[in-house]
């Protein structure tokens, strides 16, 4: 398998390659011995080989040592169209220039990786030398634009690897999760940019965070200690790339995230899975039955019972080993329009749950009479995609003790798993398409795979109830669905 996927990839990236040529008017000839060999151009930084693939789809900008940095929008997945806000998004991402200046690079020197928070400062009256000099100290106050978030997988540093939270956003389109996974683009950065804008100034709160910064610092200034160095630097090794995305939300509290009081990892998964929602995901009951004697609204408990599933599927596939803690929420007013339709509206606010009677209807919905409801977004995925990472989600039987799911996502699920089992046109386009590693890419079927067998046999036992549908249940309809334990019907 692992060799079919090199050949796979290496097919496709010299296409690429020469594509990539031809778009800059040049006839790009591929030795016989590159074309012949998949280690040679399996040396290539894997993200590197994104920024080839999809050339016609980004920005270029030029750094104060003349070096052109790339921003990169990912090829989506066979059959899905992204949405206008997506798509938006991405452009919007792309179209940050971190030398116009307008825009201050700063260290994200709280919590435990390494991060560039990218923040607007049009409205400061500073130029960007001197606000990154006076006012990134702070975490408070900025107008944030994104986060650039780099591989960093050394001694006594958190693990993260970007090529993760690149492939959370594409898998969550293609599976139409209604847990909500930020935009994220394939970014690079001069390395010394970095090193005297940022990192020189970063001075972590936590023992992680320091180490990660010091890790940069050093790699910025002998790239070769960094192993493997592919995973952080360009080919040329003169640039850092990584993901730049935009990821919103404030940090939910016991009521989704747990009490967190058992120990980091296994335990604490488990402690999770005690919340409330994620207790009725496990009940044999009906949902009805299951969410009844539940601390919070039916309409809340049924969203967040169908977005734990999704992220309990995810995290299984990429093997997560960061998520309790690490899971935020956004509010919004929710209500039925006299054509039936669920309509929906942001509520620009980040008091906790324990303060939502704060949040008063907007006049103009009055009539609508609204419900208030959290939704979740998960936007640090980057501890994932790697066989080092410990997968809580699957130690911890997070899928195999589901008994609520939703049929439209079991169905893209399960033709995915079958996809994947056949080495079909998906698993082709994702070896060709997004600079996975062999053994990335590897991880993520038999994940997938194993994901769906345990739905799958949930279903054929009769375990799994497909009634997890939240706009349904707004509009009062009955939510359980039939569904062919073998997806057919996608």
């Amino acid at each position: 398998m692992k060799e079919q996927l090199r050949s796979i990839r290496m097919k496709r990236m010299l296409q690429r390659l020469r594509a990539f040529g031809t778009a800059f008017g040049a006839d790009l000839k591929i030795p016989s011995s590159l074309a012949t060999r998949s280690s040679s151009i399996l040396r290539y930084p894997p993200l590197l080989l994104i920024a080839l693939a999809g050339f016609a789809h980004g920005e270029e900008f030029t750094s104060p040592n003349r070096l052109t940095e790339q921003c990169r929008i990912l090829p989506s997945m066979p059959g899905v169209t992204l949405s206008k806000g997506d798509q938006a998004k991405e452009k919007e991402l792309c179209g940050i220039d971190f030398y116009g200046g307008i825009v201050a690079l700063c260290p994200k020197t709280w919590s435990t990786s390494a991060a560039v928070m990218v923040y607007d400062i049009k409205g400061s009256g500073l130029a960007p030398e001197t606000y990154e000099n006076q006012r990134c100290a702070t975490r408070e106050g900025h107008e944030r634009l994104a986060k650039f978030k780099m591989t960093m997988n050394q001694r006594n540093t958190s693990g993260t690897m970007s090529s993760s939270a690149l492939m959370y956003y594409v898998l969550s389109r293609y599976l139409d999760t209604l847990v909500e996974v930020p935009v994220a683009v394939y970014r690079t950065l001069d390395k010394e940019v970095l090193d005297k804008r940022v990192a020189a100034h970063a001075s972590g709160q936590g023992s992680m965070n320091r180490s990660a910064w010091e890790w940069v610092r050093t790699a910025v200034r002998n790239p070769s200690t960094y192993i493997p160095t592919d995973d952080l630097f360009t080919a040329d090794r003169k640039q850092i790339y990584g993901v730049l995305l935009d990821d919103k939300g404030a940090r939910y509290g016991t009521e989704i995230n747990g009490p967190r009081k058992a120990a980091w990892g296994a335990p604490q998964s488990r402690e999770f899975q005690a919340t409330p929602a994620f207790t009725a995901l496990r009940s044999d009951a009906t949902l009805a039955s299951a969410i009844a004697d539940a601390p919070y609204p039916a309409q809340q408990m049924v969203f967040w019972m169908r977005e734990l599933s999704e992220i309990a599927v995810l995290d299984h596939i990429f093997s997560q080993q960061d998520r309790v803690g690490n899971i935020d929420y956004v509010w919004r007013w929710y209500w039925v329009d006299a054509d039936g339709k669920v309509q929906h509206d942001k509520v620009h606010s980040k008091v906790p749950r324990s303060r939502m009677n704060s949040l008063t209807v907007p006049d103009e919905l009055r009539q609508f009479h609204p419900v208030l409801l959290q939704r979740t977004w998960i936007g640090d995925n980057d501890a994932g995609l790697s066989r080092r990472y410990a997968n809580f989600s699957a130690q911890t039987g997070m899928v195999s003790n589901l008994r609520h799911f939703d049929a439209g996502v079991y169905r893209r699920l399960m033709a995915l798993s079958h996809d994947f089992q056949q080495r079909g046109p998906v698993s082709n386009f994702l070896a060709g398409e997004y600079g996975l590693k062999p053994a990335q890419l590897e991880l993520m079927m038999k994940n997938t795979i194993d994901v769906a067998r345990m739905l799958e046999a949930n279903c054929r036992s009769g375990k799994l109830r497909f009634d997890l549908n939240p706009m349904k249940f707004l509009k009062g309809e009955p939510t359980e669905e039939s569904v062919d334990c073998s997806g057919a019907g996608v």
